[in-house]
């Protein structure tokens, strides 16, 4: 398979490399993150902060904050949202079958959709450096929290696409459930599942795992078990939406 066609802005593409809109939205995001490190900045050493028993924000809202925007702007690009929604532009891609469709799943979309959620967060990597060492975290909480921020877009993506599949473009419905899935996973799961609720997970990186003592010790595995899990059964059924789509169309 080729993926060349991911860094070429064409209509038969969800959200290629450089989308316009993409990019427009991701340097926006590392403006926002930046501000947002420079407000939560610590205003005393970390020693001093260590000693009054409090840790610096630089982390938990820099990470939250980078995952939120991340997940949602996957979620709208896994819908097919990247694209402006007035009538010619419409029209142009009325009845379009995306590269995404042509080609089965797993080795084609599955592995874009990885790529470019890397690459959107290679973008704010640098940020995402500073906050952790402003605020004493250690490189494997550090790395454990980049896959948070990973599984959580990616998941939110790979949801979406199969709302694209089973709805379209532009449907109402369509943005109904993938919206209702980001809060749900986001918000919701506090209340059933705080385990698998990856925000709950950069709080307990932020504070440590002994100082919430309802938190399970494998609480981050519990997540990144659960999510994974979701993920590989969202990505099955793209697969097979997908394959027997494509079967039809050769039979026609």
């Amino acid at each position: 398979m080729k993926f060349d066609y991911l860094l070429k802005n064409e209509p038969k593409h969800l959200a290629a490399f450089f989308h316009p809109m993409v990019a427009s939205v991701s340097f926006s995001c590392v403006w926002i993150l930046t501000l947002l490190l420079v407000l939560f900045w610590p205003k005393s050493s970390l020693v001093n902060l260590i000693k009054e028993f409090r840790m610096p924000l630089a982390y938990l809202g820099t990470f939250t904050c980078t995952m939120l925007v991340h997940s949602y702007l996957s979620l709208k690009i896994g819908l097919g949202e990247m694209h402006s929604d007035d009538y010619f532009t419409r029209l142009e891609r009325k009845g379009i079958v995306l590269f995404e469709e042509e080609n089965n799943f797993i080795p084609y979309g599955f592995i874009e959709f990885i790529l470019h959620t890397l690459f959107m967060i290679s973008l704010t990597l640098p940020l995402l450096i500073i906050s952790a060492a402003v605020s004493g975290i250690e490189p494997g909480a550090f790395f454990q929290s980049l896959a948070v921020i990973f599984t959580a877009s990616l998941i939110c993506r790979t949801f979406s696409f199969l709302m694209y599949l089973c709805f379209g473009q532009w449907n109402r419905w369509g943005r109904f459930f993938s919206r209702s899935f980001f809060a749900i996973f986001f918000l919701s799961t506090f209340a059933f599942a705080f385990f698998i609720n990856p925000i709950f997970n950069l709080y307990l990186f932020h504070v440590g795992p002994e100082s919430f003592s309802k938190a399970p010790e494998n609480t981050y595995f519990l997540y990144i078990l659960g999510v994974t899990g979701v993920i590989l059964a969202l990505t099955l059924i793209n697969q097979i939406i997908i394959r027997r789509r494509n079967l039809t169309r050769r039979s026609v």
